[in-house]
């Protein structure tokens, strides 16, 4: 059985079609919409309870370690962590047994060196947790003792700092949720190294879409996210190119999109893919131990469909 992300996919089955065929466009209101065919994957998660819900996912480049954000109780998230043994996957275990706080949005950076999460957790120990998410990194480079780091600075802020994407140049994009009607929720971008001007600028993406979580290309051109249509309830997947000095309009892949949640969106450097889950739209009708769907396409076909357009 490999240990290759490839085979964390086919573990259980794999279904997959070729990218033939022509991409057709159809303009909306707020984004475009590009038909394509897509390489899809299914991948059983049984180590799941049944009150447990499987939220986010985030693979490690050396393939053989998994963070996973999973819905415990009250719609509070915990990490856990899946690594890879001779026989296979470990079931999930807490990656901070003590905490009690709401931790979530797992991301690895490219290098595989840094875990990014946001989380209520207190900056110091026996406060009480925050009311906002903050940004925290944990070192993943050698002891499994380490303690996670507040990212201190102009990326957090008394609102919710969420869901981290760090680039090769160690840049990270992040959303910063208002909780206001006159304020709509934002991408920033902070770049720790950027002497003598603005560290943290927000990203000025032509759209109003409900953004939940996003990722960003190796060449920093492509912002691939999961948002919500304004006045629906599920999640699908767009993607944006850098172009010049902006961000173009969205692009939201019609034949990816289905009824249900498609989120969590992860770049493959080393196959060349966009990976995402594909999870149920209400959890009262489907049991978290069900399959569930983990989708790829070949970020070439994406970029090809990009500049076909």
């Amino acid at each position: 059985m490999s240990k290759s992300w490839g085979g964390l996919v086919v573990l259980f089955a794999m279904l997959s079609s070729g990218l033939t065929g022509p991409l057709l466009f159809a303009q909306q209101t707020d984004f475009i919409e590009v038909v394509a065919n897509q390489q899809s994957s299914i991948l059983s998660v049984p180590f799941l309870a049944d009150e447990l819900h499987l939220k986010e996912i985030a693979l490690h480049p050396n393939a053989e370690l998994a963070f996973l954000s999973i819905q415990v109780a009250d719609g509070k998230q915990s990490l856990y962590v899946v690594r890879w043994r001779e026989n296979g996957w470990s079931d999930p275990e807490p990656l901070f047994p003590e905490a009690e706080w709401d931790e979530r949005n797992p991301s690895i950076t490219p290098d595989g060196n840094l875990l990014l999460f946001a989380s209520k957790r207190p900056l110091e120990q026996g406060n009480e947790p925050r009311g906002d998410f903050d940004i925290w990194s944990l070192d993943l480079t050698g002891d499994t003792d380490a303690e996670p780091l507040h990212i201190d600075g102009e990326l957090n802020s008394e609102w919710d700092d969420r869901s981290p994407t760090m680039t090769r140049r160690g840049i990270i994009y992040y959303i910063r949720e208002f909780h206001s009607t006159a304020i709509h929720d934002a991408v920033f971008r902070f770049s720790p190294t950027n002497r003598g001007r603005r560290r943290n600028l927000q990203v000025d993406l032509p759209s109003t879409l409900e953004i939940e979580s996003i990722a960003i290309s190796k060449m920093d051109n492509l912002m691939y996210f999961s948002a919500r249509v304004p006045g629906r309830d599920d999640l699908d997947l767009f993607v944006s190119q850098h172009q010049g000095t902006c961000w173009k309009k969205p692009v939201a892949f019609l034949r990816l999109n289905t009824p249900q949640n498609e989120t969590s969106p992860r770049l493959l450097e080393a196959e060349n893919s966009l990976v995402y889950l594909i999870l149920p739209l209400r959890e009262e009708v489907a049991p978290a131990n069900e399959l569930v769907e983990v989708r790829s396409i070949p970020t070439d076909a994406i970029v090809n469909s990009l500049e076909d357009g």
